[in-house]
């Protein structure tokens, strides 16, 4: 069915947008710059493959099949014999997966992707590898190249081997070996699978440091190197090394045409894109269109693992973030500007009135607690105060005061509880040191005079005096391990799976007045009267309301793709770790899009916070400093948004859902193009192909009738529609009644 032609039933489109949306707030830079498009599996794997139409991602032992365009549950799994194998490559109709431990090389049929079938088996061989035709070529670090004869699926052969050098890793393009050596990128020709040759090479690596090539990726007559060292410095010890570009027009005599200063352990080619795993964390998207002129465009700060690529510029990355689909286009970073901390790296960070306050702890250096006049133009340190060689920790600030914790940098144990006097920002000063016994910061919240945590081993109100005096108050009914004041005399506390509501009014004797019950919180922020909750479980960030503190109710939930990270509220927008998390309509969160920073490789783990409009982020270490960042915000709210295009949003949730006629889906498009609409089973079988329209730019709507290729009702259950335009591809999960 052409969505050219008038429009049956079964399809109908709309060019206005009907009250069940809303308009999002205005968000710039997401789609202009590396960002994650949907995630097919929150779980940890460790190996990925792909053809055109399936990914096959290896989770533990359990190998599973997705379709690449299709609902995001794997269409089937299968049990391998390997009980976490490293590695994997495809050829053909045959997935290839390798482990080290023990070595063994398993083969895959793959043929139908929906019923992978186990065949046969090498024992003895196993590491980085490749596989082109009817052999497999396998990077064994300390014995060299192995080549294996696959024309047999069932009984694997082992015919060939070159171990004149160490082999890291391999990129095998028909009968040429393209090889990661100790320090030289290796050319090996294997059409004679029994005795390979090596038939060219090139120096790469320095004669010091521990250092070793890693990842190799053939592009035509282009092949791309990625090796790092590990520089023994005892004071400063560093990643080194480079992403190299060879000419291989002439196997004999291969030519590095550029060099990129980057330790990188993955490498992956999409496009005119390198998507680079970095050797200290995160990914680097480099703009190779112009070889010899690189555009290192985007860091994310994203868990590192291995990952595969295509001409359109996707990538499929997989590791403990799961299995998550990336866009490359080309990126212009937001205006930003920062602020060196000294040798003093930013352990944690708050914002308090139009300031920051951060514990800095050096290594071999004094600590301070510091003072940060946090304009975006130039933050700037007014006042710091010396905690000497203590390490710094779990920094509060509230009313004129300010709480932290420092302990022994060799030990780790607590050496006391600090509490400051912030009423001059520009000489922020001791007030005393307690020895409570436990952390107690950790988990807690200052609402001056009141701090909510552990003293003293228990969970209890204290007040704190102008002077820096404490006197305990009442005990916390709950054993909490987080809590967040939300004010008005109210406190929310959380275990790992419960969160409780508590009237502290009396601060001697607080008393929980409400619970929700939630799924392993992993973190949680309190705004008035909303609550917004991270399960690291179910992967969701939950939206809360409590104004009515006994019966707090939820009112909206949206799937995130990170886990395991912190989250900070601003205006219109929750920021957890690289995402921003678009509540201007708490009801309906949507995940508007990840950080993206020119400089930043942890933004994951670094602390950050929130102020006066502005993000702000501590740095890693870079050449002999540590920095503070204010940063102009991601997303904004539509009424305060400057003059920008204006992104195609979110797909919105088909409505109504669940359904029994029709359910319909509704969408943006900022300039003319066309639109399609796929409708998938939980199985992953495509039940309909509802053709392609080209529409005009502006809002419009698609309905599906509930109808299969050939108009007859489907049955009920679960159904997945996958929206395709120009800027973005959506897929929503739907429910059909009966």
């Amino acid at each position: 069915m052409n969505l050219r032609t008038p429009l049956a039933a079964s399809l109908v489109l709309a060019t206005s947008f009907v009250a069940a949306g809303r308009a999002p707030a205005v968000c710039f830079d997401y789609g202009t710059s590396s960002h994650a498009v949907r995630c097919f599996d929150p779980a940890a794997g460790q190996a990925i493959a792909r053809t055109d139409t399936h990914l096959f991602g290896i989770f533990g032992s359990e190998l599973r099949v997705y379709e690449i365009d299709g609902p995001e549950p794997p269409v089937a799994t299968l049990t391998l014999p390997s009980s976490s194998p490293q590695y994997a490559a495809i050829s053909g109709s045959f997935l290839y997966v390798s482990d080290t431990s023990p070595y063994r090389l398993d083969i895959v049929d793959v043929s139908d992707p929906a019923n992978p079938q186990l065949r046969g088996a090498l024992v003895g061989v196993g590491g980085a590898l490749d596989a082109d035709g009817t052999l497999v070529a396998i990077a064994e670090r300390l014995s060299g190249l192995f080549v294996i004869d696959v024309s047999n699926p069932d009984a694997p052969t082992l015919v060939g081997t070159e171990t004149t050098d160490h082999a890291f890793c391999v990129d095998l393009v028909g009968s040429i070996a393209y090889v990661g050596g100790d320090t030289t990128f290796r050319v090996i020709d294997i059409s004679v699978p029994g005795a390979p040759v090596e038939i060219g090479e090139a120096v790469t690596g320095p004669p010091y440091g521990y250092y070793a090539p890693y990842a190799i990726a053939a592009d035509g007559d282009r092949v791309w190197m990625a090796y790092a060292y590990y520089e023994q410095d005892p004071y400063y010890p560093s990643w080194g090394g480079k992403i190299g570009l060879y000419d291989v027009a002439t196997p004999s005599a291969p030519v590095q045409v550029t060099n990129i200063p980057r330790a990188c352990l993955g490498l992956t080619i999409a496009g005119d894109f390198l998507f680079a795993r970095q050797a200290d964390g995160g990914y680097l998207s480099i703009d190779v269109s112009t070889p010899t002129a690189p555009n290192e465009t985007t860091i994310l700060g994203w868990p590192a693992g291995p990952a595969v690529g295509d001409a359109a510029g996707r990538v499929w990355h997989i590791g403990s973030s799961g299995l998550t689909e990336f866009a490359l286009t080309d990126y212009s970073p937001a205006d930003w500007t920062s602020s060196p901390t000294g040798d003093g790296g930013p352990s944690s960070l708050t914002t308090w009135n139009d300031y920051l306050v951060v514990g800095t702890t050096g290594y071999g250096f004094d600590s301070a607690v510091r003072v940060y006049d946090a304009s975006p133009s130039a933050p700037t340190e007014i006042g710091a105060a010396n905690m000497h060689s203590q390490q710094v920790s779990n920094v509060l600030a509230d009313g004129d005061l300010a709480v932290c914790d420092t302990f022994l940098r060799e030990s780790g144990s607590l050496t006391g509880t600090r509490i400051l006097d912030l009423s001059d920002p520009t000489h922020p000063h001791e007030l005393m040191n307690h020895f409570p016994g436990r952390n107690n910061s950790l988990g807690s919240d200052l609402e001056a005079p009141f701090l909510y945590g552990y003293w003293e081993d228990v969970p209890r109100v204290t007040e704190i005096s102008p002077d820096g005096a404490v006197t305990p108050r009442g005990t916390l009914p709950v054993n909490a391990v987080l809590y967040r004041a939300i004010g008005n005399g109210l406190l929310v506390a959380s275990t790992t799976s419960d969160l409780a509501v508590i009237d502290v009014s009396d601060p001697d004797a607080p008393a929980q007045i409400g619970s929700v019950a939630l799924a392993q919180i992993s973190d949680f922020r309190v705004q008035g009267t909303l609550l917004y909750a991270r399960s690291a479980l179910q992967r969701k960030l939950y939206v809360y309301d409590f104004t009515v503190p006994s019966a707090p109710t939820v009112l909206g939930e949206v799937t995130t793709f990170l886990t395991g990270v912190s989250c900070v509220v601003g205006d219109g927008v929750v920021y957890c770790g690289i995402e921003a998390i678009d509540v201007t309509d708490p009801s309906e969160p949507v995940v508007a899009g990840e950080l993206s920073r020119s400089v930043i490789a942890y933004v994951n783990h670094a602390p950050f916070s929130f102020t006066g409009g502005y993000e702000i982020h501590s740095f890693p270490w870079t050449s002999g400093w540590h920095w503070i960042s204010a940063n102009y915000p991601q997303c904004i709210s539509a009424v305060d948004a400057p003059d920008v295009a204006v992104l195609a949003p979110t797909l919105a949730p088909p409505f109504p859902n669940p359904f029994r006629a029709s359910t319909a889906l509704r969408f943006g498009l900022t300039r003319a193009g066309s639109a399609s609409l796929s409708v998938f089973d939980a199985a992953g079988r495509r039940v309909r192909s509802l053709g392609e329209s080209s529409l005009t730019a502006g809002e419009h709507e698609l309905v599906w009738d509930g109808r299969d290729a050939a108009g007859r009702p489907v049955a009920a259950g679960v159904y997945f529609l996958r929206l395709a335009t120009p800027e973005r591809e959506d897929v929503q999960r739907v429910v059909r009644l009966r």
